[in-house]
């Protein structure tokens, strides 16, 4: 019974995941739903029963989704209550439907009442195995809008107290009592999240359950008389009852988040099976409270903390057993708790491993000794000096507050003292579900961990052909390319700081052999920065910049010093690669132009030719044209600007495929109707329309393709375009 009831719990949460795939007719999921109910009622003693029963589990699950109703009116004048609260994001309920407003700040806190003057949110760009924000938003049903003006008229937040500003770490502190995390030191921060112990700073069931422990536990020592006068159901019923009212309260204190909300429903559960002497199994313990959160709210489950805090405590079920049973049973009692704990981290570790190296792509290998010298100080003393200060007059608090912020520079000091090296592991969505079945594989722990680092640690897919990938980076340019050899280069990074590293490292890529930088614009080389200490063996660049103090100067001095060889137009020498511009001595009119001094050159393979062109205009094409030969495929200047893309230059270039990369919706308006008409013999595929953008070479034929609509596809032989499927153009 255990099993089957755990077996549908996981068909109703399939069945609202499911709705991110696809939105069925409502008349369609009832009936599925009767058409089951009607066979668990006539054929209860056929095995097609059970079948049913899955089957009517999945369709509430798709009804659970359909329930919610995205809203239908204008975002000029939002007013509703934050349902659920992460980073910059909101998911608000008003009178017309649901909403996910985005902020430019952090966004207010779960319960909060406000109203907002908002316009429809562009879609997000992604690149290839990142979450599919699309699918997120079907299953939350929600409609996502970007704020412009907001303001509260019901305040949720609990007010902070003066006396916690009193303190170096009152802002820990603070977090400790309410969940807000604001205001936390950052260097703490990245102390915390390089040792593996950030999820000290997130109520999660840990504080919840300690704090609750701590008061049964007060409250049985208080009725001790009593029980042993004989009043024994006094002394079984009172102390639970105030422990479970403690969760709950700490629960709401905190706005309820997805970790708070699994904790307290299971130190209900817990207590009241063993009042009456029963244990309860982990599997329909966590099955039962899952469900019980998606009823209330079924976009909790596209909620990272309700997948991070159940996959914590999945991985922690499935493993300290494991490692606990491998103790001696002479060993002292000190050293197996000592075991319990780090297995406990190092289960709650791989039980997030598919989360955290699918989104975060940040491990730390030293989290379960950091976790085993740290956590008792910070979860004994500070959490519950927190709450004390919080509840307790000024003048008493002002002293537990002291205790808390000492415990709290302990294990501040303790951790900074063992920051080492972190891990990146980093799959897509395949490889997190594999390590999700890595974790099932019960009592065979070498395949479990043989499994967990081949999908980790494999190498990249090696291509036979030479495949040139334009990455949806929004109102940017990135590209990668991956030659049959095995080398790989980046030509410009977009303008975020992790999109393209994470992406790099989710193709296993461990080294790049050359950078294409082709002019420092923030939507060009925010990505470039955003490598890091990233291995590359070449960059290249159009000249040097002129402050090296900026962020990019700091970063080639970084590269510098850490063995890539640096080179400017004119030093560029590739068997490959023809430079083309800026050559020496040309500096673009008026000075400080760094578009029209963006690197531009001839890419051949075989008998195809590329040209890169950055973000030249104007002036540079001129200048160039005398260069210029015919070529295959042109990479479109300056994303399609009014101001490139002359009529001379195409007439020279002769592009049987040009390729436009720019974001959706963008407020530039890129591509221009002018360049897209001077284009018109060539075949356009743009980024905003056809988002990520594959090239492959072979021999005679290029064949192009989106990455995301794979039915999109257009193939090239020897100069003449053949037509596979109709492609639609502006």
């Amino acid at each position: 019974m255990p099993l089957l009831f755990m077996r549908c719990g996981l068909c109703l949460v399939f069945g609202l995941w499911s709705m991110g795939w696809w939105t069925p007719l409502s008349w369609t999921v009832w009936g599925g739903a009767y058409a089951a109910c009607v066979v668990l009622l006539v054929g209860h003693r056929y095995a097609v029963s059970e079948f049913a029963l899955y089957l009517a589990m999945f369709c509430i699950g798709c009804v659970m989704s359909l329930q919610q109703i995205p809203a239908q009116c204008s975002p000029t004048a939002i007013r509703g209550r934050v349902e659920s609260a992460l980073g910059r994001h909101a998911l608000v309920s008003s009178a017309c439907g649901r909403w996910e407003l985005q902020f430019s700040e952090m966004a207010p806190p779960r319960g909060t009442l406000l109203t907002a003057r908002a316009i429809p949110a562009r879609p997000k760009p992604q690149l290839p195995g990142e979450p599919s924000e699309q699918r997120r938003i079907r299953r939350i049903r929600a409609t996502p809008v970007r704020v412009l003006a907001w303001r509260i008229l019901d305040e949720a937040s609990t007010v902070r107290p003066e006396v916690f500003d009193r303190f170096p770490h009152g802002g820990m502190l603070w977090a400790f009592a309410s969940g807000q995390r604001t205001d936390i030191d950052p260097t703490v921060k990245q102390i915390l999240k390089d040792t593996g112990t950030n999820h000290l700073l997130a109520i999660s069931g840990m504080h919840i359950g300690l704090v609750s422990g701590l008061i049964f536990g007060g409250v049985r020592w208080m009725l001790w008389p009593l029980i042993w006068r004989g009043w024994f159901w006094t002394g079984k019923i009172l102390p639970r009852f105030f422990g479970c009212a403690v969760a709950i309260s700490y629960g709401a204190l905190v706005g309820w988040p997805a970790s708070a909300q699994r904790a307290v429903v299971m130190v209900c559960l817990v207590s009241a099976a063993s009042l009456f002497g029963r244990r309860l199994a982990m599997g329909p313990v966590l099955t039962l409270v899952a469900i019980v959160i998606l009823v209330h709210e079924p976009s909790e489950l596209e909620s990272l903390g309700f997948q991070l805090s159940f996959g914590a405590v999945i991985g922690m079920a499935l493993i300290v057993q494991r490692i606990t049973r491998l103790v001696p049973p002479d060993t002292p009692l000190w050293a197996v708790r000592a075991v319990q704990s780090m297995a406990a981290t190092l289960g709650a570790s791989l039980g997030t491993l598919p989360i955290t190296a699918w989104y975060f792509q940040h491990w730390a290998p030293i989290s379960p000794i950091a976790n085993l010298l740290a956590a008792p100080i910070l979860a004994l003393v500070a959490v519950p000096s927190a709450l004390l200060g919080f509840v307790l007059p000024a003048p008493i608090a002002h002293w537990v507050l002291w205790i808390g912020n000492s415990a709290i520079e302990l294990g501040v000091w303790i951790l900074g003292s063992m920051r080492f090296s972190v891990w990146h592991p980093a799959v897509g969505p395949w490889g997190a579900l594999g390590l999700g079945l890595a974790l099932l594989l019960r009592r065979k722990e070498v395949m479990m961990l043989g499994m967990i680092g081949w999908i980790v640690l494999c190498g990249p897919r090696q291509s036979s052909a030479f495949e040139v990938s334009f990455l949806n980076v929004g109102q940017g340019d990135s590209a990668h390319l991956a030659w049959p050899d095995g080398a790989h280069w980046l030509i410009d990074g977009g303008p975020s700081r992790n999109a393209v590293l994470k992406y790099i490292r989710r193709m296993r890529i461990k080294k790049l052999d050359v950078v294409v930088v082709s002019h420092a614009h923030a939507d060009h080389i925010g990505g470039i920065v955003g490598l890091g200490d990233f291995p590359i063996r070449e960059i290249w660049i159009p000249r040097y910049p002129s402050d090296m103090s900026s962020a990019f100067g700091q970063w080639l001095i970084q590269q510098s010093q850490l063995g890539s060889i640096i080179k400017t137009a004119d030093d560029i020498v590739h068997h490959s690669v023809r430079v083309l511009h800026p050559l020496s001595g040309w500096h673009a009119g008026g000075g400080g132009n760094l578009n029209e001094e963006s690197l531009v050159f001839e890419l051949r393979y075989g008998q195809w030719t590329m040209l890169w062109t950055g973000d030249i205009e104007t002036s540079a094409e001129a200048e160039i044209l005398s260069r210029l030969k015919p070529v295959d495929v042109l990479k479109v200047p300056h994303h399609g600007s009014k101001k490139s893309t002359s009529s001379q230059f195409i007439n020279r270039t002769q592009p049987q495929l040009a390729i436009i990369s720019a974001g959706s919706q963008n407020r530039f308006q890129h591509p221009h109707a002018k360049s897209l008409w001077r284009l018109r013999r060539s075949a356009v595929w743009r980024t905003d329309l056809h988002q990520n953008i594959r090239l492959r070479f072979e021999l005679d034929q290029l064949f192009v393709f989106s990455m995301d609509s794979p039915q999109q596809k257009q193939i090239f032989v020897t100069n003449q375009k053949i037509d596979r499927l109709r492609i639609e153009k502006d």
